[in-house]
């Protein structure tokens, strides 16, 4: 039936991007993978908790060429979390992750 194949299709293809970032939609979470490129810093109304994911992860990030790169993959509990770790700002996951098809995470 079509919606076997909607299905397949949805549970292989499920990157998700966001500027110079990927991640992939799991069951535990959104994983932030590795190659994945983050603003080097944060904004100075940076909620606490992404500035907490940054120092957490510090030894997840490598500065290449002047950018700062993921070197291992990242699970985030959330798509808010993910992309406010990528920006060094508060934002809605939900609104900046899109998938292949240019759909944000409400629009799936």
């Amino acid at each position: 039936s079509t919606k076997k194949k909607t299905t397949t299709i949805n549970s292989v293809d499920n990157f998700l991007y966001y500027k110079n970032a990927i991640a992939k939609q799991t069951e535990e979470g959104i994983v932030l993978l590795k190659g994945s490129k983050i603003n080097p810093k944060t904004s100075p109304k940076c909620p606490k908790a992404v500035k907490n994911h940054r120092k957490k992860y510090k030894n997840k990030v490598k500065n290449i060429n002047g950018e700062c790169v993921l070197i291992k993959n990242i699970l985030f509990s959330s798509p808010s979390a993910a992309v406010s770790y990528v920006n060094g700002y508060s934002e809605n996951g939900k609104a900046k992750w899109k998938n292949s098809n240019g759909k944000t995470l409400n629009e799936i």
